[in-house]
Formats: C-alpha cells, sequence, structure tokens
C-alpha cells in the first residue's frame, strides 16, 4: 500500500449481495454499526475487509464510496486475500467494514518513523527532486543542484514563502536570508505579497519596511536608495546624453539642452500587459534651467507606435524676470520630439526629490504624487488605451531651454520599484 492514507472509523460496517468481483454495491448499516457514507463519506479513500457470504473467501482492499444511494464501493488490488491476494468471487450476502489493516500499519510506521520532535508544521509540500530531512527538531530541505534549503528549528510560522528562479531562502532561528545569482546591491529588493509572523526581519540602513493589511512594502530614507543598475535601462533617444551608475547614489541622466523639444530617457518593458494590474513608484530629482517648461519624470512609451506619455514635474515661466512656478502635468507626444497636447496640467510646489507613481490598475493609468514614498494623491487617471499602447515605463527629461541659457540638464533617479 502506498500513497495517501487511506481514513478509517468505527464501527462501520454493511452488507451487499454483490457477486463476483466487481465494485460493491452497498445495502446499509445494520444494528448498532454505522454506514459507510456516515462513518467515511463520498471520494475518500478507506481501507477495508470483506467476509463472503459463502463464509469462506475474504479479502483486504482499499476504496472510495461514490453514488447518491445505494452507494458502491470500489475495489482495488487486495493487499492480502484468500485467494492469494488476488480479488475473490464473493457469493452470497457479505459483510464489508472498515479495517486497519497491517499493511495500513506498515505504511503509518514508515511515514512518521523519526528520531525527534517535529511541530507546527501546517503544510509542507515537497516537490519534484526536493528532500527532507529530519534530526531531532531540525528540518533540512535540500534540491538538486542546491537551492533551497532550510535549517535550524522548525518555528518559523510562514503563512507564504514563495522562492522564485536562482533565489534562494535559508533560516537560521528564526531570521531568513535570501541569496541568489542578481541579487546585489545594485539591483535592489523588490518585494510584494503577504509577509506574515516573520521572527526577524533585517534591513540595512535607510531602509524601511512598512506592513500595511498583510502587503509589505520596502522603501527607502538614504541618498543611496535602492535602484536597479544601469544595465536594467535601455535608451530612449540618448542623443547626446550620458548615464551615471554611482555604486552608492542616484543613477544620473545628464545632457546639453537644446532651444527645441528632445525627450530623452531610460526605459524598460512593462512586467506584464497593461490588461493586468502592475505599478512604478520611482523617487526623483533634477537640475534644470530657470527657464519654461524643463519637464522631468516618469515617461510610458509605445515601441509600436511611438507615442510618448509624460508625468512629469515642469517649470511655468513668463521669461527672465518673471516669477517661475511649477506644475505637474500629463503629457502627450506624437514622438520623442513633437507634442501632442497636455491631458492634465495642475500647479503643484513641489519639494524635491519627491516621489511619482503610476498604478495600472489593468483599466486605467493612476498618476500619483508624494512628499514621503508612502502617502501617494491621484493627480490623474486615464484609460490605457487613451494614447496608444505604451509597453515600456521608465524616467527621463525633456533638453528644452526656450531662453538659450546654456545650462545643461540632469534628472537622477534614486528609487524605483516596479512590480
Amino acid at each position: 500500500m502506498t500513497g495517501l492514507l487511506p481514513k478509517v472509523a468505527d464501527r462501520v460496517q454493511e452488507t451487499t449481495s454483490t457477486t463476483g468481483t466487481g465494485a460493491l454495491t452497498l445495502a446499509g448499516a445494520a444494528g448498532p454499526q454505522q454506514s459507510f457514507i456516515n462513518g467515511i463519506g463520498l471520494g475518500v479513500l478507506t481501507s477495508y475487509a470483506i467476509l463472503s457470504g459463502d463464509n469462506v473467501g475474504w479479502e483486504i482492499n482499499t476504496g472510495t464510496l461514490s453514488g447518491s444511494g445505494p452507494y458502491v464501493l470500489s475495489r482495488g488490488t487486495p493487499s492480502a486475500s484468500s485467494n492469494a491476494g488476488s480479488l475473490v468471487a464473493l457469493s452470497g450476502v457479505s459483510t464489508v467494514f472498515c479495517d486497519i489493516s497491517a499493511a495500513f500499519v506498515g505504511l503509518l510506521q514508515t511515514t512518521f518513523q523519526n528520531n525527534g520532535t517535529v511541530q507546527n508544521v501546517n503544510t509542507l509540500n515537497i516537490s519534484n527532486g526536493l528532500t527532507a530531512a529530519i534530526a531531532g527538531t531540525a528540518m533540512t530541505l535540500t534540491a538538486a543542484g542546491g537551492g533551497i534549503y532550510q535549517s535550524g528549528t522548525v518555528a518559523s510560522n510562514f503563512s507564504t514563502l514563495e522562492i522564485s528562479g536562482s533565489l534562494s531562502g535559508a533560516v537560521t532561528s528564526g531570521i531568513l536570508t535570501l541569496t541568489g545569482t542578481g541579487v546585489t546591491s545594485s539591483l535592489g529588493v523588490q518585494a510584494y505579497g503577504t509577509a506574515e509572523t516573520l521572527t526577524t526581519l533585517n534591513f540595512s540602513s535607510g531602509v524601511i519596511p512598512v506592513l500595511n493589511s498583510g502587503t509589505l512594502n520596502i522603501s527607502v530614507n538614504s541618498s543611496s536608495g535602492i535602484r536597479p543598475a544601469l544595465s536594467y535601462f535601455t535608451w530612449l533617444n540618448q542623443g547626446t546624453a550620458t548615464a551615471t551608475d554611482n555604486s552608492y547614489g542616484p543613477l544620473t541622466i545628464s545632457g546639453p539642452t537644446t532651444t527645441t523639444d528632445n525627450n530623452r530617457a531610460l526605459i524598460v518593458s512593462t512586467p506584464r500587459a497593461n490588461t493586468s494590474p502592475w505599478t512604478v513608484t520611482a523617487q526623483l530629482r533634477g537640475l534644470r534651467a530657470l527657464t519654461d517648461y524643463v519637464p522631468f519624470g516618469l515617461f510610458l512609451y509605445d515601441s509600436v507606435s511611438s507615442k510618448l506619455i509624460t508625468f512629469c514635474s515642469q517649470i511655468t515661466n513668463g521669461g527672465s524676470g518673471s516669477n517661475p512656478q511649477t506644475n505637474v502635468a500629463v503629457n502627450e507626444w506624437t514622438n520623442v520630439t513633437t507634442f501632442s497636447g497636455s491631458a492634465k496640467s495642475l500647479e503643484f510646489m513641489l519639494f524635491e526629490p519627491f516621489w511619482m507613481r503610476i498604478y495600472c490598475d489593468g483599466t486605467n493609468f493612476n498618476f500619483e504624487l508624494s512628499c514621503d514614498g508612502y502617502d501617494f494623491n491621484t493627480v490623474y487617471s486615464q484609460s490605457i488605451t487613451a494614447y496608444g499602447s505604451p509597453d515600456h515605463i521608465g524616467f527621463g527629461m525633456d533638453f528644452i531651454d526656450t531662453e538659450s541659457q546654456g545650462i545643461s540638464g540632469q534628472v537622477k533617479l534614486m528609487n524605483w520599484t516596479l512590480v
């Protein structure tokens, strides 16, 4: 007997008039006994014995109950029988009852035999190639070729722990450590989903974890930030612009300005189709001439039509000597150099660095602002099909200087999360 452990119950006994070697049509329980439907239930594997009506044949078997009355009990391959381990040809009125067979007891001994105690494991799924070894109260999981392992006392109480790709997780004395190829300080930490009852969660200096309704958000309060390396992005209309990847600072796009529009950006593919939710969050700051316009922020780009949507901070200035004002705009572009129109423009007093977020909910793009990275206000929402079909997201600047002041522009990415 291998596989699932069969269910048994006390005083389960019925009779059957089935003859031959087929499935058993049950006739119900008598006296103080209970029926299989009440004691075991439909579709549940059970272990049982049969005494043939001729008082000679007998059989130890497993099966499941089906039907709606009269109920039918299936017959598998017997673990023992009076017919040398084969099905017995029944005759007369036979008796069927739950039985804890010798094979059942042997399976229990094999399954639970260990040299220690394992407590409070709600669910333990062992996939193909993964093995579990128990010594005392310690459990170690190993996989072919390395990968996932867990050592120490099994008392971590993870509700959900997902390990993907080449990432491996190790738990030692209640402390979770994640390691793997590509998990570097320059790539940063991207976390989402549910995280409950972690004994200890260690963060480096400046990193701020926020748990809100079971969702773990990781932010940062430092000049270095959490952001991808330059190699994570590709250029959109690089032209004369350059990018500087500071190991312990922001990722910076720099370039000379021109008297005409020139949007330059670093972009990456959106994580999934816009009909499914995704979110990008970025902390940005810029260096620009005190001249009209000069926007920088988050860019949505359609690589097929070349249409561009920019969610930017920009300057409104009537010219030299006028009082400049900052505003936030969602602008639409036929391409990186041709302005189509402004979908939304609002006056905001922004103090850099500030946070921008575009939340795609599967129906709309929601453009949001925050001064601290925690509390976001929605500035504008528009349909995901309102202007092109964006398939890339990034950050950048329109390197324009309408007054020809000759000042180079810069936009700095300090934090970035795309999930």
